[in-house]
């Protein structure tokens, strides 16, 4: 585009000469340092020193006074041009200004000598003028057309920037680079939206202070709700237009915002949220260009709806991976006693074990049961009585849980008694210990076992 704009610029500045006898001319555009020489011609050598040099700011305010088919004599050109001026013999410098609407946006410099610029010549400058007007306009339109197809692939492809794996606040931030994109704003705010309370919380901003964004009392969440159910982008092109009472009117001017766009983003019918672009310049938000305006929006609550999605899922998950545990819990557990039971032996020791039983005594309180464990030896002693000790425990416990007597008429051993608590309640075990001390008041019998 640059190659494409120079060339035509050298080409309307090598006419110029031609069309209007002078002996210089350069074409100045307007850039952020100004009005800057983008080409030049002369019938003197080393024309192209001239480019990149600007006019002074002054010049432009003067030509924003200036009626439209103006010639205006340049007091004090920019050095170099005058420096090509003497060189090919010119005593006068004249500007045509360049207008893009009804604002200048460049300007067609001429050098020449006094008394040669016949009207036909400053006839034939102004309509160069016009035509390098038309040229850039159509220039600008190529750019913006060019930038606008730059934003809408970027914009198209907003939730491939985002992994599975990545949470909220990874769409947040792609969210808000590409409104940073499009909106050219100086700040931007992302509020999503809860479906119950109906109250809109800012995820993410930038360039904003926390007081602007924060959306804290009712009229404020109110106005947001308001512009988040809005189908077109909400312009305010000058804030202070608004309401006295309105909620964000002397909210935005107090931070010197002056003009605002809220974009609403939605997705399947669901509103997901919001976004405002904040302005300093008076009229900013008007600037915004429809359809980058209106993919952000689309591929904004796309992303937000993928972001959602991604954490029922990654929650459904979490909540189905506490149930497969629970459930593993429970079938290694007696359901009764919350012991572990013969499946829970299994998954430790990685075996089965073979329990027989039988009734060996009846009575009215319930009966005897003698039960046999045919289990694998373990490779020494230690082992052994420690798979021995394993099943022995897990009985003894299942005993206790259901009410039944630790040991039958055999009496209690070192085994038994961590059980007989259990049994018999803190009030059996003190009568059982003063019984001891009755019969055995020095503690010879068996001393330490039971207590």
């Amino acid at each position: 585009m640059q190659e494409l704009e120079g060339s035509a610029l050298s080409r309307l500045a090598e006419i110029s000469l031609a069309a209007t006898g002078s002996k210089a001319a350069a074409v100045f555009v307007r850039s952020e340092g100004g009005l800057e020489a983008a080409a030049a011609s002369s019938t003197a050598a080393d024309a192209e020193s001239v480019i990149g040099s600007t006019l002074p700011r002054s010049l432009y305010m003067q030509m924003e006074k200036l009626q439209p088919d103006t010639i205006f004599e340049l007091e004090s050109p920019p050095i170099k041009f005058q420096a090509l001026a003497d060189r090919a013999g010119a005593d006068l410098v004249v500007g045509v200004p360049i207008y893009k609407g009804e604002k200048p946006n460049g300007a067609l410099v001429l050098a020449a000598k006094k008394g040669a610029l016949s009207n036909q010549a400053q006839a034939a400058a102004i309509a160069l003028a016009d035509l390098a007007s038309d040229f850039l306009e159509q220039e600008n339109m190529l750019a913006e057309l060019a930038r606008d197809l730059s934003e809408m692939q970027w914009l198209a492809c907003i939730v491939d920037k985002i992994q599975p794996d990545e949470g909220l606040d990874k769409v947040t931030s792609v969210v808000i680079e590409a409104a940073q994109r499009v909106l050219s704003a100086d700040g931007v705010a992302l509020y999503t939206i809860n479906d119950e309370t109906k109250h809109l919380t800012c995820e993410a901003s930038y360039g904003l202070p926390k007081k602007i964004v924060d959306a804290k009392t009712e009229e404020q969440q109110a106005a947001l709700l308001e512009a988040s159910e809005r189908r077109n982008p909400v312009i305010i092109a000058d804030i202070a237009a608004l309401k006295p009472n309105d909620p964000m009117r002397e909210l935005a001017l107090d931070v010197s915002i002056r003009s605002l766009i809220c974009i609403q983003l939605k997705v399947r019918g669901r509103t997901m949220g919001l976004l405002v672009g904040f302005y300093r310049k008076l009229g900013g938000a008007e600037n915004v260009r429809t359809e980058p305006c209106r993919l952000l929006a689309i591929n904004a609550a796309a992303a937000l709806n993928y972001s959602r999605l991604l954490e029922q899922s990654r929650s459904l998950v979490n909540r189905l991976e506490e149930a497969n545990s629970q459930l593993a819990k429970q079938t290694a557990m007696d359901g009764l006693t919350g012991l572990g039971n013969h499946r829970s032996f299994h998954q430790a020791r990685g075996e089965q074990v073979l329990a027989f039983a039988h009734l060996s005594h009846l009575y009215r309180e319930g009966a005897s049961i003698y039960t046999t464990y045919l289990f694998r030896r373990g490779a020494d002693a230690d082992e052994l009585l420690e798979r021995w000790g394993a099943m022995k425990s897990a009985a003894s416990r299942v005993i206790q849980a259901h009410g039944g007597t630790i040991s039958h008429q055999h009496g209690i051993g070192a085994d038994h008694a961590p059980y007989l608590p259990a049994e018999k309640g803190a009030l059996g075990m003190d009568a059982i210990r003063a019984m001891c001390r009755s019969f055995d008041p020095e503690g010879m019998m068996n001393p330490g076992k039971l207590f």
